[in-house]
């Protein structure tokens, strides 16, 4: 039987970001909120499943555990309350400026996702082509699933999670890790220092290891 990792992408990321991260010898399936159900991927087929997610895929990874557990679970940057860092107010704004201008609103927010701004402008560089053929329908109903989205009432199943956060994080709140630390039996909390909330690509060496380990354990 095969083995799959599912991977939540965050918010106007390229799926190329996350190639380097899924181990050899593993199908991949990108469950990009919209693009996929989970009706369309035959799980049975699988002897061992992994969910790989980050920002606001943490969201979307945690919906879907309520009915398939995977062996392990990563959630990197956990953006599960996106208003606490960032006023529903300004999120609308954004919703309204892709129409407007859909570039200048990305290199804003991806921005963001970053503590040394030589990575951000490195990581614009290189995948600004992908980011740009992002449809614009799409990343809107993405921020209004971050405005709306609330796993308060979701029951953690199983355990082995490993969570990796940032200290230097601009998006979301250290508090989200917490949340889910508080719900779970069994999991590893890694803090970044000196990375913001792209840590797949600001701390990518070190992520690599972590996330390697992780699943050889």
């Amino acid at each position: 039987m095969s083995r799959l990792v599912v991977v939540f992408v965050g918010w106007a990321s390229p799926k190329k970001l996350y190639i380097d991260f899924i181990p050899k010898g593993y199908d991949i399936a990108f469950a990009d909120n919209f693009d996929i159900t989970k009706s369309k991927i035959n799980f049975k087929k699988y002897k061992e499943i992994i969910f790989f997610s980050w920002s606001m895929g943490t969201i979307q990874s945690l919906k879907w555990r309520q009915k398939i557990i995977p062996k392990k679970h990563i959630l990197i940057s956990p953006t599960l309350n996106f208003t606490k860092r960032n006023s529903e107010k300004t999120v609308r704004k954004m919703i309204e400026g892709l129409n407007k201008n859909k570039k200048k609103i990305l290199h804003f927010f991806i921005k963001l996702n970053f503590y040394d701004n030589e990575k951000f402008k490195e990581y614009w560089e290189k995948y600004e082509d992908e980011i740009q053929k992002l449809n614009v329908s799409k990343l809107k109903i993405e921020l209004e699933f971050l405005i709306n989205e609330n796993i308060s009432s979701l029951k953690f199943k199983g355990e082995d999670y490993l969570i990796l956060v940032a200290k230097n994080d601009k998006i979301i709140s250290g508090e989200d890790a917490i949340d889910i630390e508080k719900k779970i039996k069994i999991f590893k909390t890694i803090t970044f220092i000196n990375c913001g909330h792209n840590i797949l690509y600001e701390q990518n060496t070190l992520a690599l290891k972590i996330i390697g380990d992780y699943l050889n354990d």
